[in-house]
């Protein structure tokens, strides 16, 4: 995804999942509008793998939230918008053959210029790269345990260790800097990963 990119076109669905029509990015977040996306989740089975956002993203500004995603443009799939994404925002070249297909996850949230209303086309690569090149749009990669997230989620933890692969470092996250999503959207996650 470009930063800020106003005049980015997305495709605009209906309540069905109907295409109806392209319309810049900024209106259709600013209209509440339906549109695709895709998250890619890195995961080595152990732990998720997370990004930290830029500070001028729309939403969740130096949030923790999802390795890789972005609106899929209206002339790809869903499939190549992933792949594109993973390129763009990490610098890996993904296979297709890597990616898992995990299902479609419908999501309202709140953002700085409106309703971001998406149904997100959600992968999963188990293939971990050895060098994480992200680009501007992205602060740092790093990896959380599955069963910390999992106890965060069902209050056993109020924080979660987040290993910065590019700083070597660990830092304490709450729950607030992590679960960026409903809590329902990471449960649904969690349970797609398992199985």
């Amino acid at each position: 995804m470009r930063i800020n990119d106003e005049k980015e076109l997305i495709n605009v669905y209906d309540e069905y999942g109907r295409l109806l029509y392209a319309k810049e990015r900024k209106q259709v977040h600013m209209q509440g509008l339906r549109h695709r996306v895709v998250h890619l989740w890195f995961s080595d089975g152990e732990c998720l793998y997370f990004q930290q956002r830029c500070a001028d993203k729309e939403a969740f500004p130096l949030g923790f939230d999802i390795t890789c995603a972005g609106h899929i443009d209206p002339d790809e799939t869903a499939l190549s918008a992933c792949l594109r994404e993973c390129e763009e925002e990490l610098g890996i070249s993904a296979a297709e053959a890597d990616l898992q297909y995990l299902g479609t996850y419908y999501e309202e949230v709140m953002i700085s210029c409106g309703v971001d209303r998406e149904l997100a086309d959600v992968y999963l690569c188990n293939q971990i790269p050895h060098l994480w090149k992200p680009n501007e749009e992205v602060v740092t990669i790093g990896k959380i345990k599955i069963t910390e997230i999992s106890d965060c989620l069902t209050h056993k933890k109020a924080h979660c260790t987040f290993f910065d692969l590019l700083n070597h470092q660990e830092i304490k996250l709450r729950k607030q800097q992590l679960f960026l999503h409903e809590p329902a959207y990471y449960q649904w996650l969690l349970k797609a990963i398992s199985g």
